[in-house]
């Protein structure tokens, strides 16, 4: 495997790894104060549900697995974007990758395919 900073989602699905990222957004209601809690997307998409997304903060989580033997190996890196800046998912997904696959590597160390 190559070093943290060069790995793509591409290679590891290549070689048998499960990669899985989700975004997280602050949110405001219309009716109160922006809550401080990260909601998860796919709620964005519910034309009921009735919040705003804010434009800054936000979290991205990184998931990468593999079944090795009877063994399923898991790992996530997280990047959390600051309050004061813009959330960018292709950011968030570089240091969130990264973060996963430096773990990966502590994991893999003691099991071998």
């Amino acid at each position: 495997m190559t070093t943290a900073t060069t790995t793509t989602i591409e290679e590891l699905e290549a070689q048998g790894y499960t990669v899985r990222i989700n975004h997280y957004r602050s949110v405001s209601s219309p009716s109160s104060q922006p809550m401080t809690k990260f909601e998860y997307n796919s709620k964005f998409r519910d034309a009921a549900w009735n919040k705003v997304l804010l434009p800054h903060g936000g979290r991205t989580e990184v998931d990468i697995t593999k079944k090795v033997g009877m063994v399923v190996l898991g790992v996530t890196g997280i990047a959390i974007c600051n309050n004061e800046d813009n959330f960018c998912k292709k950011i968030g997904i570089s240091l969130a990758l990264s973060r996963a696959v430096r773990a990966l590597g502590w994991k893999m160390s003691d099991y071998q395919d």
